[in-house]
Order: C-alpha cells, then structure tokens, then sequence
C-alpha cells in the first residue's frame, strides 16, 4: 500500500491532539516556570489554551499518567551506572 503525504499529516494532528489532551498541563507549568522574554511567551501561548483542554478532559492525562507510572523505576540509575563502569562500590 502506498501511503499518501495527506497520511502523514492525519497522523501527524492525531498525535498532536493526544499529546495536548494528555500533556498540556505540563506545557502550562513548564511556561510558567520559564524566565520572563518571547521563549515564555510562545510556550504560554501553547500551554495555557492545552491545559485548559486538559482541565476540561482530565480522563486523557490520568491515564497517560497511569501508564508513565508503569515504566518508572523505583531505583537510583545513577549510582548503578558508575558501579558498572568500576567507579563506585
């Protein structure tokens, strides 16, 4: 099957509108812990309408944080890379 440049940019607005419904209170918060100039500015411009999004729709992102969850360590990767590399003890 050949696939179609109009395939690529469906898949491309699906993919943003999940991660908007599913990350936008982070775009928020991160916005607002930016530094004041144009980078805040535009992060804000984007964050502040996804969070709302996502405050309106809080189902999306329990669940992408649900399965973040799952893929955390509880373990300190930190300390057992330099055990690895004959670092640490």
């Amino acid at each position: 099957m050949r696939h179609r440049p109009r395939d690529l940019f469906i898949c491309c607005a699906i993919a943003i509108v999940l991660l908007t419904f599913a990350e936008g209170r982070a775009v928020r918060h991160a916005g607002r812990e930016m530094p004041s100039g144009w980078e805040r500015s535009l992060v804000l411009a984007v964050g502040n309408p996804a969070g709302w999004l996502t405050d309106q729709v809080p189902a999306l992102a329990n669940a992408a944080n649900k399965l973040s969850e799952a893929f955390k360590s509880d373990d300190n990767l930190s300390s057992a890379c330099l055990t690895l590399a004959g670092i640490g003890a």
